[in-house]
């Protein structure tokens, strides 16, 4: 849809991610809940991946701005508690955390189930940094990213 949409406009496009833009929505509605609690630090995004993994990230508060640390990644939730900094000021959101236990076994990270999948108007405050940054590129030159660019899958026996 956004390649039609810049075709037709003539724009630059940039791209927001789906753990990204769940992790600016962790944010803002965490933020907006606990205000005088606290402020809402890091967010750890954790979508179901299937196969016993999820698709995981952790963001850190920039200025109201989610920020990438490290990577987005692969894995399995047992390995992903462990890039985990456990907190007051740490929001979980995602499917990920519903789907495996041992993401979160003694619930030490609070979790928004309210935020399970991303919604588009949180990617508006990352896209705006991003082509301020100049970053934006035309559209001809952007491509999907897939965290797990190729499915395991068992095959029947005789059937390799």
């Amino acid at each position: 849809m956004i390649q039609g949409l810049a075709l037709g406009s003539g724009l630059k496009v940039v791209g927001v991610s789906t753990l990204a833009a769940m992790a600016q929505q962790g944010l803002e509605q965490g933020a907006a809940k606990a205000a005088e609690q606290f402020q809402v630090e890091n967010v750890y995004a954790a979508i179901d991946a299937r196969m016993s993994e999820v698709y995981f990230a952790r963001y850190q508060n920039s200025q109201g701005l989610m920020t990438l640390v490290g990577k987005e990644q692969v894995l399995p939730p047992e390995e992903a508690q462990t890039l985990m900094t456990v907190n007051k000021a740490s929001v979980g959101v995602g499917t990920g955390w519903g789907a495996y236990e041992s993401l979160n076994p003694n619930q030490q990270i609070a979790t928004n189930s309210a935020v399970l999948y991303p919604n588009a108007k949180f990617m508006l405050a990352l896209a705006k940094q991003q082509i301020a940054a100049g970053q934006a590129v035309e559209v001809e030159d952007i491509q999907p990213v897939y965290l797990r660019d190729k499915v395991t899958w068992k095959k029947l026996p005789g059937k390799e």
